[in-house]
Parts: C-alpha cells; structure tokens; sequence
C-alpha cells in the first residue's frame, strides 16, 4: 500500500539491535466501496414466499480494499443502504392493487462475515421486485414517492444517490433483485372423530340456530338446578348411620309459636351435632374417639334391648306359672 511505514525495535540496552525479518506480510482492511462488485446467483432461486417471514436467498455484493484485495473480515453491513421497489404488473398500467404508487421494503442486510453481504427481501405483497444498493461511508439512497392521490398515471421508481463521503460509493440498480410468491396458509390438521364446516353461507343460520338452542337449555337446566338446591343440601346433610330422614324442602314454620321455635333450635342442634360428628370421621386425630363414642352408644342400645327382652320373657313367665316370686328385681 502506498505510504505505508513499518518499524520494529528489539533491545535491552541503549544499544541498537540488528533485527533480521525473513517473512512477513502485510494486509489491508481498508474498504475501497467503487471497488464493489455484485456475485451473481449460481443454481439458487431468488424467489421467497410472501409470508412476512421468509427471507430470500439474496443478492450478494463483495467488498474490496484499495490493491483490489478481496476482504475476508464483514461488520461493515451499517454501509450498506438497500430497497427492493415493485415492479408494474404485465400491462404496465398499474402496481398491485390497482396502485398507482409501487411499494417499497427495505432489503434486509445479512453478514455473512468473509467480505460478502446478502441482500435479503422480506415481504407479504406477491409482487416483483428491482433492487437498489449504495454503499461506503456516507452513502444512501435518495428518493420520494408521491401521494397517492396526486398522481394519475404509473408513477416510476427512480432514486439517486446521496454521497457525503469522501471515499466514493457503490451505487446499483439492479432489475432482476426478486420475485415474492402467494402464500397460502396451512390447512389444519383433522381432529378424528371431528368433522369440520366449511365457510359457506347456508350453514351461517343452522350454526346459529344450533348454539341458540344450545344456550336456551343450559339456561333451563341453570334455572332446574337453582330450583331442587335446597332439597338436594337437605338431603345430602349429615346423618347418622342406620339413620334416614326425609325432609320435606316446602315445610314451614311458624317462628310465633315458642313450641315451634323450640323444636327449631332444638333441630338445629342436632344437626349441628351430626355435622361435628361426621367431621369427626374425617380427622385421624378424632376418628378413634369417634369411633369408640359409636361403638357406647350401639352397646347402650344392645343393652336397652336386653332389658326389655328379659322383661317381656319375665311377663310371660308370670301369667304362665301364676309364681309370685318372679316378681323380685332383676339385677344385670
């Protein structure tokens, strides 16, 4: 390179050193934009689908230094100012849509990191593209699109190049940048045992008939529920075993009366008593008192029976043997 200077020093004393260099060489990184070339797609299609995701395999431009070196290092994609505009349709009368005005995306930048750099179009409009590319310090395209309204026949694309750069720019139009295809979304997978409507208008009404129909039973079921509630709580309280009552849920009573109001806390009691009882069950800590607490009350009861078991056997004793000393107390 031209007004290039390289010094070396080696010593330990203030005594100069010979230094003896039998190879080495010298490389540039200093970017030469004019020097830019385009590299042409070889057996790579540089169509995409109009997705809004999918990016196309790109246009490739190369970098070179000064001596016309190729560079084999990147980061230099913020040089680089790149647009795809639309191409007008077969008639040339018009862009998509009936627009007048072509639509612009910007090309996405890709590094590939040896020199080169991809330039890439992402788009959702079904269209072809031309491309447009500056690059070098300072350089960027320069362009305006009219108003829609203000215009009354095809507008052409056109943009110059704005360089504020002392080193040159790259300047390109390149016709043939790319083409975006339909994209058509996927069809669902089917559910088995599924079968699935179509978008036809005639089956708007029965659907909407189906899911009319459909909300006046849940509310006819919601309104049933509310209505047997109280029953229902009745019945599922907790009760004692061998025990069943039968409640009846339009029972009323007359709170005036202190007999009924008796009977009514003495009703609330005991169902209070079955409900800390059935409780009892549930918690370990208590299941074995509870259970010993049942098995006194079924002895008192078998106890009771015993009783008046032998006092009705006793009854026929007498009537039968007429002996008046059957009547001393028994003792259990």
């Amino acid at each position: 390179a031209l007004g290039a200077h390289v010094g070396f020093t080696s010593t330990t004393s203030n005594i100069a050193a010979n230094v003896d260099i039998f190879d080495w060489t010298l490389k540039t990184v200093e970017v030469d934009p004019l020097k830019t070339i385009i590299i042409p797609l070889v057996n790579v299609s540089n169509t995409v689908v109009s997705d809004g995701v999918s990016k196309s395999a790109g246009i490739l431009i190369k970098t070179f230094d000064g001596c016309d070196n190729p560079l084999d290092t990147g980061t230099l994609d913020g040089l680089v100012d790149a647009i795809y505009v639309e191409k007008p349709g077969q008639n040339n009368t018009s862009y998509s849509n009936g627009s007048l005005i072509p639509t612009v995306v910007k090309a996405v930048v890709f590094d590939n990191t040896d020199g080169s750099y991809a330039l890439q179009l992402v788009t959702t409009l079904e269209a072809e593209y031309e491309l447009w590319v500056a690059f070098g310090e300072g350089c960027s395209l320069n362009f305006t699109l009219p108003n829609e309204n203000s215009v009354s026949q095809l507008y052409i694309f056109n943009a110059t190049l704005n360089e504020e750069g002392t080193s040159g720019c790259f300047f390109l139009n390149e016709p043939d940048g790319a083409e975006s295809l339909p994209f058509f979304p996927p069809t669902p997978a089917p559910i088995p045992g599924v079968e699935l409507l179509d978008d036809n208008p005639v089956n708007i009404p029965a659907i909407a008939a189906g899911s009319g129909v459909t909300i006046f039973l849940g509310i006819i079921a919601g309104v049933v529920m509310l209505y047997y509630r109280r029953k229902w709580l009745i019945k599922k309280g907790y009760i004692e075993g061998g025990k069943r009552y039968i409640l009846d849920a339009n029972t009323t009573f007359d709170d005036n009366t202190p007999y009924t109001v008796t009977a009514g806390q003495v009703i609330q009691t005991q169902a209070e008593i079955n409900r800390k009882r059935a409780q009892a069950k549930d918690n370990p800590e208590t299941a074995a008192i509870a259970n010993l607490q049942e098995q006194i009350e079924e002895r008192k009861e078998e106890i009771k029976q015993v009783r008046k078991r032998i006092g009705e056997e006793s009854i026929k004793k007498k009537k039968s043997s007429n002996n008046p000393k059957y009547f001393d107390k028994i003792e259990l």
